[in-house]
């Protein structure tokens, strides 16, 4: 089976702080997370067990979902940002797990539904989710004003890789905020010092 990577880059990113970091991090995990829940539930309920059944695994996955690593980070750079990450496979691994994949009570159903599991992630699963993931990213704030502008899906011999061009949109009303460096309070003091040297004559 093949893996599923992200690949970000931003030509122009100004310096991260730990804010915009968590901030980015935050949001694509939020994106990672609702692709999986997206593909995971078109594969549950195209499944022949009840819709009850059905809705309480869906919902299961959706409560497993919160807490679930959404990917593995490979790699960050700054300066022009690149950042690659691997999506984990924690809520796929959810379904299966009990109480889950226990609530279709029928013995001869649950072991339908396994085979029909393991199908779909041989041949599925890693294509399906990469496009999920480029679908959900798309044109989605990912950031104070960085926006996916372009996103595509390339299919390698190990992995699917979802390639992410962002862009950073300008608003003159709500500019971003750069980061605070020693050099930017260095001068913030120097301004101000000599503002009281002014002020004092």
């Amino acid at each position: 089976m093949k893996k599923v990577v992200l690949d970000f880059h931003h030509k122009e990113f100004e310096d991260l702080s730990d804010r915009s970091i968590r901030q980015f991090m935050r949001k694509v995990a939020t994106a990672v997370r609702h692709a999986q829940l997206r593909q995971l539930n078109s594969f549950i309920f195209a499944q022949d067990v009840d819709y009850s059944v059905k809705r309480s695994i869906a919902d299961r996955l959706k409560n497993a979902s919160r807490d679930a690593p959404a990917f593995y980070v490979e790699k960050i750079e700054k300066g022009s940002l690149t950042a690659v990450f691997t999506v984990g496979a924690v809520i796929l691994a959810a379904l299966v797990r009990e109480p889950a994949i226990d609530l279709v009570d029928d013995e001869a159903r649950r072991r339908t539904l396994l085979k029909n599991l393991k199908r779909y992630v041989k041949r599925d699963w890693a294509p399906d989710l990469a496009q999920a993931l480029a679908d959900q990213l798309e044109g989605s704030e990912l950031g104070s004003h960085v926006v996916a502008d372009r996103v595509r899906v390339k299919e390698k011999t190990l992995k699917f890789i979802v390639e992410v061009k962002l862009i950073t949109e300008r608003d003159e009303d709500d500019a971003p905020r750069p980061a605070e460096t020693l050099e930017t309070v260095e001068r913030a003091i120097s301004q101000r010092l000599e503002d009281l040297d002014r002020d004092g004559m």
